[in-house]
């Protein structure tokens, strides 16, 4: 596993947000970047040079008064060598010829150190050899470990950087969606969201409508009869023949009873969790949206003497986009939790034989549409976030 990939863009985030300057290229000079516009390049500060052999690039930003080093380095390589904490407090005191005076004393130069690796407690004990820096040296020292494969960071920074650039590297980690490349160059999408934005606005939403089917209807139990239903229930006379198209989603959000609304929300706050920490609020609404219109379709089609309601298809377009998402993870704890646990719901509600706890039979079709239109629709959503051309410098 190499980073050489982030590496460069992080550095072209800095360049272009931070107005920082490449000093060196360092163990990353090869023929892929000697493309780099000479004004991002920088012929000073002859004092840093000799970490070249140390690091994958070297970043720096002067204003006449401060002055910063940036070093970025990726420790995933077998045997990497990296400059040690002497070397760099006695390299940034002969560049405090570079920064001005306040008051007559001398600014320190700021250097921040960010590593590159796999192993998230190679990076925790590597930053703590910085947390205790000898006083009175003029060199303040900043370290920051960063799994760009699972979106871990850790810093010796109080707030975990918050106040520094740490809040700027997690911004960065989000912004590029976790896309990161193994040796054989192939790319992987990982977990990077905690929201439940998305899921919870369903789980509400879905809940104040069965209240109101509830209303309509005066029953509980079993609200077929609801006006609501006839008004906004899928079945193929309506769509097709009376041209009401927006009963292809509307039928999603009615439901047979208080069981089967029961069993549709418990998988939708599973399966909607599970899919928000990989692709986020928006996508997985989206999802959620055309698998529910997909399975109404396949439903309708075959079966044309009934009419169909209930999330079931939405649902299970959220559990095969799941299952679909972790085919583009790396291999690892996640994916396969992911894998079982969307397997364990997709599996049962595919089989013809199997009824709801209501004795009410299950809609295989809308189930069978929506899944497939959830996995269709996730695998475009990945491919095109993963093949989206990375700004390079």
């Amino acid at each position: 596993m190499h980073f050489n990939r982030e590496i460069i863009n992080l550095a072209y985030k800095f360049i272009t947000e931070k107005d920082f300057q490449i000093l060196s290229l360092g163990r990353l000079y090869n023929d892929s970047t000697k493309t780099i516009p000479s004004n991002y390049l920088s012929s000073e500060y002859h004092e840093l040079f000799e970490l070249n052999s140390l690091c994958d690039i070297i970043l720096v930003k002067s204003d006449g008064l401060s002055f910063q080093i940036n070093l970025l380095i990726d420790l995933s390589q077998s045997n990497t060598k990296r400059p040690s904490v002497e070397q760099l407090i006695e390299l940034g005191q002969k560049c405090l010829t570079y920064t001005g005076r306040v008051n007559g004393q001398k600014m320190p130069v700021g250097i921040n150190i960010f590593f590159f690796d796999t192993q998230n407690e190679n990076l925790s004990s590597l930053v703590k050899e910085f947390k205790k820096m000898p006083l009175k040296t003029k060199v303040a020292i900043s370290s920051y470990g960063i799994n760009a494969l699972t979106g871990f960071t850790t810093t010796q920074i109080a707030f975990n950087g918050f106040l520094a650039d740490g809040r700027f590297i997690k911004k960065w980690l989000k912004e590029k969606d976790h896309v990161t490349l193994n040796n054989n160059n192939k790319r992987y999408i990982n977990i990077q969201f905690k929201t439940k934005k998305a899921t919870l606005f369903m789980l509400i939403f879905l809940l104040l409508i069965f209240v109101a089917q509830i209303l309509s209807s005066l029953d509980w139990i079993k609200p077929e009869d609801s006006t609501l239903v006839d008004r906004f229930a899928a079945y193929y006379e309506g769509v097709f023949i009376d041209s009401e198209y927006y009963r292809l989603f509307t039928y999603s959000l009615l439901h047979g009873g208080y069981i089967h609304f029961i069993l549709n929300m418990i998988a939708l706050f599973v399966a909607g969790k599970m899919l928000e920490s990989i692709l986020g609020s928006g996508k997985t609404l989206f999802i959620f949206i055309f698998a529910a219109i997909g399975g109404a379709l396949l439903s309708i089609m075959y079966n044309h003497d009934i009419f169909t309601i209930g999330a079931s298809g939405g649902i299970m377009g959220l559990i095969a986009a799941v299952f679909t998402a972790t085919l583009y993870m790396p291999f690892g704890a996640n994916k396969t939790q992911y894998q079982m646990n969307s397997l364990y719901m997709l599996i049962p509600s595919l089989l013809p034989s199997m009824q709801h706890l209501s004795s009410q039979s299950i809609d295989i079709a809308a189930h069978l549409g929506g899944a497939l239109i959830g996995a269709l629709t996730c695998s475009f959503m990945i491919k095109k976030t993963i093949n989206k051309k990375m700004e390079t410098i």
